[in-house]
């Protein structure tokens, strides 16, 4: 993945772009879900996976953009799940690839091309993945782009990155 600073439309943003490669862009953080648990940001995919795999299966599994998000409950549990742009899957669905969680923030290509400000609940998220309820610590967070799978290449800005309170 190529990342650099750069702007798009007027704002400053990292601009990821992938050549049937992937990467990730880590910050080690150590935020209390129950005190901050919305992740909003602004993106913008330039160029979306052309692709006819199916972006469920691990053949297909290549986004534009997503996050990694690392966490760990108060009873020591490491929990760990992405937030992805999804090519043809919808804002709200959800895939599996294994076992590994992944939640659709937004997607398609008819969103493409213009700033799209997001807003994702991280304790709603992450109890439609585990419904024991336990509180957790966000503890790594990072950007994610990939065109591995598919062979093919995206562009996309990652804006304005923040947790915040309800």
């Amino acid at each position: 993945m190529a990342l650099s600073f750069a702007e798009k439309g007027g704002v400053r943003a990292m601009r990821m772009e992938t050549q049937a490669s992937a990467s990730m862009f880590f910050r080690q953080v150590d935020v209390r879900l129950a005190d901050y648990p919305l992740l909003r940001w602004r993106w913008l995919i330039e160029k979306p996976i052309a692709s006819t795999l199916d972006e469920r299966t691990r053949e297909g599994d290549d986004h534009p953009a997503r996050f990694y998000l690392a966490l760990r409950t108060e009873a020591g549990e490491e929990r760990r799940f992405e937030i992805i742009w999804g090519n043809k899957l919808k804002r709200g669905e959800t895939k599996y690839i294994g076992t590994f969680p992944h939640y659709v923030a937004d997607g398609g290509d008819e969103n493409a091309g213009a700033w799209r400000d997001e807003e994702v609940d991280l304790v709603a998220v992450t109890r439609m993945f585990w419904q024991d309820g336990r509180t957790s610590r966000l503890l790594d967070l990072a950007l994610f782009c990939d065109s591995d799978e598919t062979k093919t290449s995206s562009i996309a800005y990652v804006a304005d990155v923040r947790v915040a309170k309800r």
